[in-house]
């Protein structure tokens, strides 16, 4: 069977009933016979559709939550790393350290060990994924040159 705007009307009202479908249903939608839709279900493979459909969406939810997520990460990363330049600022030029200071790094650095890695596959969020792990890599740099600065002020 061919399928026509008529077909694709009724799939379409038919996929808009969620989980309430019924050929019923969309045959007094759409104005004729429950037979005739139960056979255009069968013949243009509704369920099949319904079923296609459900899981793009879900795939394409999925991937922006993990783009979202993959920004959110680099948001915080970012914060991390303006915290660990005043860190360092701090340090710098003290002769002692107190547990205070060295909580803040310790939160620092724990803070960063929760954001990374980030495991995504590459071809489904491009270039952000690499971003992610210039910015670990940054963060980590700079994390060592304040553990560098604390042991320096500390002697």
């Amino acid at each position: 069977m061919r399928e026509t705007l008529q077909h694709r009307d009724a799939f379409e009202a038919y996929y808009k009933m969620g989980t309430n479908r019924s050929c019923t249903k969309v045959a007094t939608k759409v104005g004729v016979k429950p037979e005739t839709v139960e056979k255009w279900s069968k013949e243009l493979q509704w369920q099949q559709r319904v079923e296609d459909r459900d899981k793009e969406i879900a795939d394409r939810v999925a991937k922006k939550n993990i783009e979202e997520d993959i920004d959110t990460r680099l948001i915080l990363n970012k914060a991390i790393n303006k915290s660990v330049h005043i860190y360092i600022t701090m340090v710098d030029g003290k002769t002692s350290i107190d547990l205070d200071t060295v909580k803040i790094l310790d939160s620092l650095v724990n803070s960063h060990i929760k954001l990374t890695p980030v495991e995504v596959k590459a071809e489904s969020v491009g270039t952000k994924a690499e971003a992610v792990n210039n910015e670990t890599s940054d963060t980590m740099n700079q994390i060592d040159a304040s553990l560098q600065a604390l042991k320096g002020g500390a002697n």
